[in-house]
């Protein structure tokens, strides 16, 4: 169960370093973090993993943020 939500937190981290290196635009990262944001949301989980699933999706949403950021030119 654990390994669903760390390979959720990989495929984010590689949006992460898109990113940065530039290698692919913000709006394309946007709409590749939303389907990791729709994924994560749709997992079926026992109870014991919900902090993580809600910890992903509040780490999915500060990656959000730093993309909006670059689209708005800051």
């Amino acid at each position: 169960m654990q390994s669903r939500i760390l390979r959720l937190y990989d495929e984010m981290k590689a949006i992460e370093r898109d990113l940065v290196s530039g290698s692919e635009a913000p709006g394309a990262l946007r709409t590749r973090l939303d389907r990791l944001h729709q994924s994560a949301s749709e997992l079926q989980l026992p109870a014991k993993y919900a902090s993580m699933q809600y910890t992903l999706r509040g780490h999915l949403d500060i990656v959000r943020d730093r993309i909006a950021a670059i689209e708005a030119g800051k």
